[in-house]
């Protein structure tokens, strides 16, 4: 089979390495099956993996570019996310007040149960204020054993 003789720049640089022996034989079977030489697989394989990598000039703009614009697009999912959370959050406390309202009514002590929902609601405040490295386990932990 001849292969199509690509010509290299003269300006080119000579660069040797050294591979495996499995290497090689995979270079010179891609070369093989495309009709080239080895060193315009090792060429194109290398210039796939500094594209991939980041390396080439441009990939590194095209990559802030790429970010910029899905920041950009996902921005408002994101805040509405956040919106919903906090209005599931509103629902929750009042779900919780309301029930400690209906359960006062009933109960045989209510000035217990407020002295337990005042409590609750100290510990909901300080959940909402938990920084985010904190382990929540180690947090609710502590937390039932203050009530």
């Amino acid at each position: 089979m001849s292969k199509s003789v690509k010509k290299v720049p003269k300006t080119a640089q000579y660069i040797p390495f050294r591979c495996s022996e499995e290497m090689a034989a995979t270079i010179g079977r891609i070369a093989d099956s495309e009709g080239k030489t080895r060193s315009e697989v090792i060429r194109s394989l290398c210039e796939k993996g500094l594209v991939a990598g980041g390396y080439t000039s441009g990939v590194q703009e095209i990559n802030a570019t790429v970010k910029e614009a899905l920041v950009e697009v996902l921005q408002p999912s994101v805040e509405r996310l956040a919106a919903i959370s906090a209005k599931a959050a509103h629902i929750a406390a009042a779900a919780f007040f309301l029930q400690i309202v209906t359960n006062r009514q009933f109960a045989p002590e209510p000035e217990a149960l407020d002295a337990l929902a005042a409590r609750a609601r100290r510990l909901g405040v300080e959940y909402l204020k938990l920084k985010k490295d904190q382990d929540l386990d180690d947090w609710l932990e502590q937390a039932i054993g203050r009530i």
